[in-house]
């Protein structure tokens, strides 16, 4: 049996800079009150930039696509390929940033895709199909 390639998308790597840009700037107050004004704890709070830069890293280059019977995530966090069976699926789950697949082997979450509602809308109907 022959598949079908119904969608395929990438990782935006604007959202995760813009955020690691944002974090940064809200970070440096708290990162001048640690140097200057020795309140150590205040470099907890310089962190936070640096999960966004590995989170930055980790979706660099992630490429889904979606077959009408399974899913493939590629590159980034993922290494070489992963793939999720259709039928495999429980729930789908969407915010504004991630589409979050819940399956019998565990979770999924794509993140800082270009289209997520997309995504969401295409897997609900596949799912919904079956």
């Amino acid at each position: 049996m022959n598949e079908t390639i119904l969608f395929e998308t990438v990782a935006n790597p604007k959202i995760p800079r813009a955020l690691f840009i944002f974090l940064l700037i809200m970070c440096i107050p708290f990162i001048l009150t640690a140097v200057f004004g020795r309140i150590w704890f205040c470099l907890v709070f310089a962190i936070a930039p640096m999960i966004a830069y590995v989170s930055y890293k980790n979706n660099k280059g992630i490429k889904i696509t979606i077959t009408d019977q399974r899913i493939i995530a590629s590159g980034g966090r993922f290494g070489s390929e992963t793939t999720v069976p259709l039928s495999s699926i429980i729930k789908v789950t969407y915010s504004f940033y991630a589409v979050e697949i819940l399956h019998t082997s565990g979770v999924i979450v794509l993140l800082y895709l270009y289209q997520p509602r997309e995504v969401h809308r295409i897997i609900e109907k596949l799912i919904s199909a079956q």
